[in-house]
């Protein structure tokens, strides 16, 4: 994010909300400091929301919450944006979630495998401890799994 055409117009439209006593240069300068990281879409976002929850200035705190829910939801995008990349759509057997699910015959209790495209790969979703569906043996006759 930039400071001055980014960052400085939404801190203004605060200022202009709430009043400028509540955003005085000093706290400006720690919250340029500790926001800066964001994108200017998470930052425009996070003001108009806390913007319209909030009935008096909101501080620190409540502008970190208010930035958490927006980082969330940007990466939940990038995470189905890398999810359609990395699979060129629909994966035929975990539907991209990276899991397979498999019943066992012989008493009818389903597992969880990972998949064998890239979204089962374990630094991608989850640890290495869920075993891949190639592991699985004789699972549909009944065998040890």
């Amino acid at each position: 994010m930039e400071y001055t055409t980014e960052f400085l117009p939404k801190i203004s439209i605060l200022q202009k909300v709430y009043g400028e006593k509540a955003y005085p240069a000093e706290r400006v300068s720690v919250m340029w400091n500790k926001f800066k990281c964001l994108t200017y879409q998470e930052w425009s976002a996070g003001i108009d929301r806390a913007i319209a929850s909030n009935r008096w200035a909101p501080m620190m705190p409540q502008l970190e919450d208010v930035f958490i829910n927006e980082i969330n939801k940007s990466a939940q995008l990038n995470r189905k944006m890398i999810v359609s990349k990395a699979t060129n759509g629909i994966c035929k057997h975990c539907k991209n979630t990276g899991i397979v699910m498999k019943t066992r015959a012989r008493d009818m209790i389903e597992f969880a495998f990972r998949c064998t495209c890239p979204l089962g790969e374990p630094d991608f979703l989850f640890s290495g401890s869920i075993p891949r569906v190639s592991e699985l043996t004789n699972c549909a006759s009944g065998g040890a799994l």
